[in-house]
């Protein structure tokens, strides 16, 4: 054994012997070991304290399998948190810590105990031993790690996906055996970790395994279990598992949590919320997009939203990913530059997929957007293009609704979703949450805000953008941005008209004088629009929609006007 005293000081503070320690195997390697030896990749320096994977069935003879994870001396720090503290060989399949007790395993009398980290189950399994009291511990390898690549699936599309869900490990949870679930204290303030237990939950419920919730409670001085022994004393822990064995309360959230719950957080103020999903609603053709890229702008570089000083951001983004599998690579990039927004792209804090990407349909649950989506604000344009089935079905939104609460759960800080109006938005009298978004009720259900977009003037790119809902705040009245020129110009919108200022917006009287037929501009001036916006970088669909004509008949006016000029 390699250790340091200073790791041994480490263990012996969570009560963790020494013998214990080596029996586990555990030793020190150095960054060149981590690499050479066990394969670890990625920048900075990967030394550490190494704990070897055993095979539960092979352990008496020492058998290991090829899964390591090191937990890093001098992790990354981002924002005050460390960044990938613990690392493994890319692309080994994940697999739980089995501590040292192959006795355990087999005896299905034995409660199992799920925790987060590798200390946390060595932790557990000497203070079992210290109460006399027989637990099999079994580390995940953080709150998500029971889930992995499990196989290969084929979409509706044809592609062949990865597969994920409960990995092999986890079967030994299943058939009546008492498993206790054990996550670390940010359970109670973390969404994306009270999730991550909710499904595990439900999981080994699948299995029909007893399942029973201890829950550590909230404590600055305690991440973990081994934490909690080192802070609080055995007895303590003691009491925690008599709570969650016998008291149905531990299925709810306690008063502490109540406390400690984060508050409705703002990327952008009363425009953009934090850890929830934002709608921006329109026709084709009306803006959508360059709305998403102005808010993408200010996350990026500050400053206020259409120049709106209640929208200014208070803090900048981490990165934005840009998904548009309906726009060409020449299109974007054109409307790219038109907001300034190259830059970011250069710097890496700006990531887009178009149209042209290989693999431009990639799937949401794809874990390499996982990884990236982590921290980031993620911007969907537009989302029915990453639905699977029919856009009416409510099964299928529901289903969609999942991919996106994934999302969620794996930290993305915003989620942007734009969704085309039904067309007859036009008719209405005015904006609403059912006609700004189109298809089952279940896309606004699953929204926290939504925004609709009208644009009213598509020569000054004049818009209408008005709250049709809001959940936890109280949004500002509708009020009207326009493009041009302050797009060429400044590469941002400019508020033309502050919330609560005018009459409220009606589409239908918008067509034309109310009570006769809406007022119709001649051919002639809906071509010349129209090849304005397709020289402003709009594609033929969107500039015909904006004219109100069919993108064929617009494609016969343009080989017309070729003709007549030959």
């Amino acid at each position: 054994m390699n250790l340091r005293p200073a790791d041994l000081a480490m263990f012996d503070k969570l009560r963790i012997p020494a013998e214990l320690v080596e029996l586990a195997g555990i030793e020190r390697v150095t960054n060149h070991d981590a690499r050479e030896t066990y394969g670890i990749k990625g920048g900075g320096d990967m030394a550490g304290i190494l704990f070897p994977y055993f095979d539960p069935e092979s352990m008496a003879n020492g058998r290991r399998r090829t899964y390591i994870r090191i937990r890093r001396d001098y992790p990354e720090m981002e924002d005050g948190k460390a960044r990938k503290k613990y690392v493994s060989p890319y692309g080994d399949p994940k697999h739980f810590y089995f501590p040292p007790c192959p006795e355990l395993f087999a005896d299905t009398s034995v409660p199992i105990v799920l925790v987060e980290a590798e200390k946390s189950a060595l932790a557990l399994l000497a203070w079992s031993r210290r109460v006399g009291r027989k637990l099999l511990p079994l580390a995940m390898g953080g709150c998500w790690g029971w889930r992995g690549k499990v196989g290969i699936q084929e979409t509706a599309a044809g592609d062949r996906v990865p597969e994920h869900g409960a990995i092999r490990d986890l079967n030994i949870c299943r058939d009546g055996r008492l498993t206790y679930i054990l996550l670390d204290t940010n359970c109670a303030t973390n969404p994306a970790v009270g999730t991550a237990r909710k499904e595990l939950s439900r999981q080994l419920r699948k299995q029909k395994a007893e399942v029973r919730i201890v829950a550590l409670p909230v404590d600055h001085h305690v991440n973990g279990p081994d934490d909690f022994i080192s802070v609080h004393g055995d007895e303590a822990l003691a009491q925690l598992f008599e709570r969650g064995s016998t008291d149905w309360r531990a299925l709810f959230h306690t008063y502490e949590e109540s406390l400690n719950a984060p508050p409705v957080k703002f990327a952008i103020p009363g425009f953009l919320q934090q850890d929830a999903i934002t709608g921006i609603g329109g026709l084709a053709g009306h803006g959508k997009t360059l709305v998403m890229l102005s808010m993408a702008r200010v996350l990026l570089e500050g400053g206020p939203l259409f120049n709106y000083f209640p929208f200014e951001v208070s803090e900048l983004s981490r990165r934005v990913l840009y998904l548009i599998p309906e726009s060409g690579l020449g299109p974007f990039v054109h409307r790219l530059k038109l907001f300034n927004l190259l830059d970011q792209v250069r710097q890496e804090r700006l990531f887009y997929r178009t149209l042209n990407s290989k693999d431009p349909m990639m799937s949401l649950a794809d874990p390499r957007l996982l990884e990236a989506a982590e921290g980031a604000d993620v911007f969907l344009d537009t989302a029915i293009r990453f639905m699977e089935g029919d856009e009416n079905s409510a099964s299928d939104h529901r289903r969609f609704a999942q991919v996106l609460f994934n999302l969620q759960q794996v930290g993305a800080t915003t989620i942007t979703a734009a969704h085309h109006s039904p067309k007859n938005l036009g008719h209405a009298n005015f904006l609403s949450l059912e006609n700004v978004l189109r298809g089952s009720g279940d896309m606004g259900a699953m929204v926290a805000s939504c925004w609709g977009v009208y644009q009213q003037d598509p020569e000054s790119n004049t818009i209408v953008v008005k709250n049709v809902k809001a959940r936890d705040f109280a949004p500002c009245s509708e009020f009207r941005i326009q493009g041009r020129p302050y797009i060429d110009e400044r590469g941002h919108f400019q508020i033309i008209q502050m919330p609560g200022e005018g009459e409220e917006f009606n589409p239908q009287q918008d067509r034309g004088k109310k009570g006769g037929r809406p007022a119709t501009p001649d051919k002639a001036d809906k071509l010349a629009k129209a090849q304005k916006l397709i020289d402003a970088g709009k594609t033929v669909e969107d500039a015909a929609a904006s004219v109100g004509v069919s993108r064929r008949t617009l494609f016969n006016w343009i080989g017309e006007g070729k003709k007549g000029v030959q």
